[in-house]
């Protein structure tokens, strides 16, 4: 994975001996310092340059200068700011980029806060806002030409939960085109830095969370804005500073010095998850009762194609998929899956999981061409998987236990297989009362409560018909895909949408 841009080992080393010299013992520690203090020395004869930056921590601070430093270098740009949260920064940018009577052409999948910010603003600031779909270029081209005063164009470089991607060098150059010099703010949080770097894309500010993936612990909060190197910028980056001061929106000096130790392996931590994630999208995408799975690197993602252009490879560390299951029992998936963490965000270095609420209940038609793309109206659930450190293999068992414990039903033992004809024999024991099975229905095999026995996932090809055994039991004679053995138990989906197969 390229990430050549910064040597954080070497700046963190330089920027301790420049940043935190005010003192007799000066710093030469490989790891930075941090400055835990809120005033600063400012009149004294003995005092250096750095104090006579650095007066007062609300307004500036050595831990905020080295991270900003390193933030700057990694993007590409010339300055960048520190705030105390991903959201302080977006809410500085949209401040401070705001004119009278101004316009916002904000793409229509963001972060569902950054929609709440602009309508607050609206009613403080009078600042509108116009929604488009950011992945289409040219709707977003023709509304900024068509748009007076528009005072930026905000979007995601990828948007949260799709992963779906604006093509920011044809947006650019579209916008360049009109000559109004709209600024196009991108916030970068949903890829990092370590897969995508827009301002060498054609975006003139990028905002980061670096409470994800920069972060990478989830124990810090912060955000970032990086101004580019260009004059015409050199006024905002001063009203975000000053913005910065006068709201109180200052990070932690611990935070940062958390955040510039971090950055040392973020290009590792970003290989593992979006590895990982890679391995766990394709194996979700064969199994039958998830109706959809949306990842870049999954050929049937909207975005593929551009994605594997501009990342170098179409990376992402987050999974959003389709459970097509109407039972209410597959709204509490994400909290009944261990290791997987029933929570908010991503980054961490656990894998995390939501979903099962109204706004991820509904369709697997979702998004604009998605039917064009032929995409079956299926109802079910929409679930979101921000994955960590472990091992792929670890999420996907958990994943399908989770699936094959909670959300089935026994049947009963695999009696025989007759291979030729891809038809099994299930003794159904004592669970035959109103067993039916359709095209289209899934039979889950394996022992759910073994920890090495394999699960499987098999969709019923014809009607099954039922067959008098010799010891009075009900046989159930079901056609499948090979794989299933002789023995083997046999679970079905309850409530299962079938229309899958149309």
């Amino acid at each position: 994975m390229e990430f050549h841009k910064l040597n954080t080992l070497t700046i963190s080393q330089q920027s301790a001996m420049t940043e935190f010299s005010t003192q007799p013992q000066h710093y030469y520690g490989l790891n930075p310092a941090i400055a835990l203090t809120t005033n600063f020395h400012r009149y004294l004869p003995q005092t250096d340059d750095c104090a006579k930056r650095h007066v007062y921590t609300r307004a500036s601070h050595p831990n905020f200068s080295l991270l900003e430093r390193q933030l700057a270098l990694l993007h590409s740009g010339k300055h960048a700011t520190v705030f105390a949260s991903g959201m302080a920064a977006i809410s500085a940018v949209f401040c401070s980029f705001h004119q009278p009577n101004s316009t916002i052409i904000c793409s229509d999948e963001v972060y569902y806060e950054v929609l709440q910010c602009l309508e607050t603003l609206k009613s403080l600031a009078g600042i509108k806002t116009i929604t488009v779909d950011a992945c289409d270029t040219e709707r977003v081209i023709t509304t900024a030409a068509s748009t007076d005063n528009v005072s930026m164009i905000y979007l995601e470089s990828a948007n949260n939960p799709s992963s779906r991607m604006a093509d920011l060098p044809a947006i650019a150059a579209g916008i360049k085109r009109l000559k109004r010099n709209i600024p196009i703010v991108v916030d970068n949080t949903w890829l990092s830095p370590a897969l995508y770097r827009p301002l060498e894309h054609g975006a003139d500010v990028v905002i980061e969370s670096a409470t994800k993936y920069i972060s990478g612990r989830g124990d810090v909060i912060l955000g970032a804005v990086i101004i580019p190197n260009k004059s015409v910028f050199t006024k905002y980056h001063k009203r975000i500073k000053d913005w910065r001061q006068l709201h109180g929106a200052i990070a932690s000096p611990f935070n940062c010095w958390l955040i510039s130790k971090a950055l040392e392996t973020l290009p590792l931590r970003m290989e593992r998850i979006c590895n990982s994630a890679q391995i766990i999208a394709q194996t979700l995408s064969k199994v039958p009762c998830i109706s959809r799975v949306l990842h870049p690197s999954l050929s049937t993602h909207p975005s593929h194609q551009l994605a594997t252009k501009l990342l170098n490879g179409a990376k992402a560390g987050v999974i959003f998929f389709h459970v097509a299951l109407d039972s209410n029992a597959a709204r509490n998936l994400p909290f009944i899956i261990h290791p997987i963490i029933a929570a908010t965000s991503y980054g961490d270095g656990h894998t995390l999981m939501q979903g099962g609420t109204s706004r991820y209940c509904g369709s697997t038609i979702r998004y604009p061409g998605d039917k064009e793309a032929g995409i079956a109206d299926i109802p079910g659930y929409w679930f979101r998987l921000a994955v960590g450190l472990q091992e792929p293999g670890e999420i996907i068992r958990a994943l399908l236990l989770g699936l094959a414990r909670y959300l089935t039903t026994p049947l009963g033992h695999v009696v025989h297989v007759y291979k030729k004809i891809n038809v099994i024999e299930i003794d159904l024991a004592d669970n035959s009362d109103g067993v039916t099975l359709v095209p289209g229905d899934v039979l889950v095999t394996g022992t759910i409560d073994s920890s090495k026995e394999e699960i499987g996932f098999y969709q019923v090809l014809e009607p099954a018909r039922t067959a008098a055994s010799k010891s009075n039991t009900t046989l159930l004679m079901v056609k499948v895909p090979p794989g299933i053995k002789p023995g083997i138990f046999v679970r079905k989906f309850q409530n299962f949408n079938p229309n899958i197969l149309a």
